[in-house]
């Protein structure tokens, strides 16, 4: 199932530490004229975004060689962390670093080779792998768009993956459901589908964008994992409310107000850098 693949790689964020002071409830942000226009919000500004190459890349071309489809990636998470693929499953975990217009990606350990469909698959991830250990620059001639050059002056092009809404794109940290202090718990929108977490289990969905902002398909798939009766009652708290969200604004302090059913306010764990 392609929405529980692709979320599944973008899962490997919710396993990062979660915000674990819960703060209190904000008062209800005044009308606006659409979803994504920021309300007026007297809070400090937001944390500094994670670096301009934050997000999502999916890889076009190597040198000369083709990626085809959307399966190939290189995902900035963090401002000094990436995984990436080049097709065959799972992902490569690497570090990289930033100067300027240069850059530079280091390992923990060798990156392996996973389970291929076939020999073309294996090969261009494994050249994806030696492009990436040497690499040098980054620019992005157009919005969307990034080149990477590595040592010996090898190109790659990529292009950002696409979001139902844009805005709303990334991690979010649960600060409230119902006007109550609520947490630890996250939410992250993906490109092919929503997850969220509190304790226990992760919850994986659809969204897409109604009448009145985000729209979270009710229901989904969610993991079976064991826990207490207190922490199965904070999965069913999240989740059902998330699947009442019928539309959401955004206020410029960082806060993300999702409507419908008891509502939810969320805070950017970090917010991304403009693409």
């Amino acid at each position: 199932m392609e929405l529980l693949e692709t979320i599944g790689r973008a899962a490997a964020l919710l396993a990062l530490p979660l915000l674990t002071g819960c703060m209190a409830a904000p008062s209800e942000p005044a009308p606006t004229s659409g979803p994504d226009t920021p309300v007026a919000s007297t809070d400090a500004p937001a944390r500094p975004a994670q670096g301009p190459l934050f997000g999502k890349w999916i890889v076009e071309r190597v040198g000369t060689t083709d990626y085809p489809g959307d399966e190939a990636f290189v995902h900035f998470q963090s401002a000094d962390f990436i995984n990436h693929s080049g097709g065959c499953g799972g992902s490569q975990p690497a570090f990289y670093a930033l100067d300027g217009d240069r850059i530079t990606l280091t390992r923990r350990e060798k990156p392996v080779v996973g389970k291929c469909p076939n020999a073309a698959y294996a090969a261009r991830e494994r050249a994806l792998n030696g492009f990436l250990d040497t690499l040098v620059r980054w620019r992005k001639p157009l919005p969307g768009v990034l080149v990477l050059t590595a040592a010996d002056g090898t190109e790659a092009r990529l292009a950002i993956e696409a979001y139902p809404i844009p805005a709303i794109a990334g991690e979010w940290t649960v600060e409230t459901i119902g006007g109550k202090p609520f947490g630890p718990a996250s939410v992250l929108f993906a490109a092919k589908g929503v997850s969220a977490r509190a304790e226990c289990n992760t919850l994986y969905t659809e969204y897409a964008l109604g009448p009145g902002g985000v729209r979270i398909e009710p229901g989904g798939a969610v993991t079976e994992i064991g826990c207490p009766p207190a922490l199965q009652a904070q999965d069913e708290t999240l989740f059902g409310a998330l699947g009442q969200v019928t539309g959401h604004r955004i206020e410029s302090g960082g806060r993300l107000v999702l409507t419908g059913g008891p509502g939810l306010v969320l805070r950017r764990a970090i917010p991304p850098a403009p693409l």
